[in-house]
């Protein structure tokens, strides 16, 4: 995430207005494991390869830390946009956009936007930093005011998966993995278990073959 959006440290004015512009054009949603989690449930696969094969979501290249990232794969027709994305008309007929994972299984990055996550590999904590939706988002005009600590009520245990993610990606970052292995040892996994369970294993298992002695307890920020 680019270091020019600024930190929040008390809140934000931000007021969503369903305008749906966020979940088209060329918009990337990233997901990390949770998401990942979420969003088989959500389908009612089994295994988080059913939405690589499915063509829900795809691989891409972080620029910087050089690992890949799952995203929603948008449809191209007629216009890009998000396949979870539902438009209708409200009581004054006005076009709103509504998400179909909305509220369980919605990803992190959308559920908490305009808040935006930075992991800071120094002090393995996460940063919250204030990033519009959009370039125009009109919900950042709106003047209802938002704590921060308010706004994050109920993220916590989301936030926590999160940065166990972003260490995991931090310490693998040196071991040049191709697109097809991060696929097979980050990615894909059964849906069967509580997430905890999941996570247990993923972690335990990267242990054993890359040797990175990654933790499920890894400290993050208090919000």
């Amino acid at each position: 995430m680019p270091n020019s959006f600024p930190e929040i440290k008390y809140g934000f004015n931000f007021e969503c207005t369903l305008c749906g512009d966020c979940c088209v054009g060329d918009q990337e949603v990233l997901l990390n494991w949770y998401d990942l989690y979420n969003m088989a449930q959500f389908l009612s696969y089994e295994h988080t390869g059913q939405l690589f094969t499915e063509q829900w979501i795809e691989l891409v290249q972080d620029e910087t830390q050089k690992v890949w990232r799952p995203k929603i794969r948008f449809k191209e027709k007629p216009f890009k946009f998000c396949p979870f994305l539902t438009n209708e008309l409200d009581e004054r007929n006005e076009l709103k956009g509504y998400c179909q994972m909305h509220p369980r299984r919605k990803p992190l990055v959308c559920a908490l936007a305009p808040v935006g996550c930075r992991y800071d590999a120094q002090t393995h904590n996460t940063q919250f930093l204030l990033v519009p939706p959009t370039e125009d988002c009109p919900g950042m005009n709106r003047p209802k005011f938002n704590l921060l600590n308010d706004y994050l009520t109920g993220f916590e245990k989301a936030l926590h998966f999160q940065a166990v993610f972003f260490e995991a990606l931090e310490r693998l970052k040196q071991h040049g993995l191709s697109a097809a292995q991060f696929r097979e040892h980050l990615y894909s996994f059964g849906v069967a278990s509580s997430f905890e369970q999941i996570l247990a294993t993923l972690i335990e298992n990267l242990n054993q073959r890359f040797q990175i002695n990654l933790t499920a307890e890894f400290p993050t920020e208090k919000v």
